[in-house]
């Protein structure tokens, strides 16, 4: 990885993605795919479905 993006791929205080429950969601969401590009959709796709988000209501 090149140090210009290390930043970008940093935990943040809103996603933590070294953190086990978001390890276990991905892990499960990317069980069977077969290649990084069916991996990034399997994760859009089970974000997308499982987890409710507002824009209009911050909570």
């Amino acid at each position: 990885m090149k140090l210009e993006f290390a930043r970008f791929l940093a935990p943040t205080e809103f996603l933590d993605w070294k953190h086990d429950a978001v390890q276990q969601f991905t892990e499960s969401a990317t069980r069977n795919a077969i290649d990084s590009v069916d991996k990034a959709c399997r994760i859009f796709t089970a974000v997308r479905d499982s987890i409710w988000y507002d824009p209009y209501s911050v909570s």
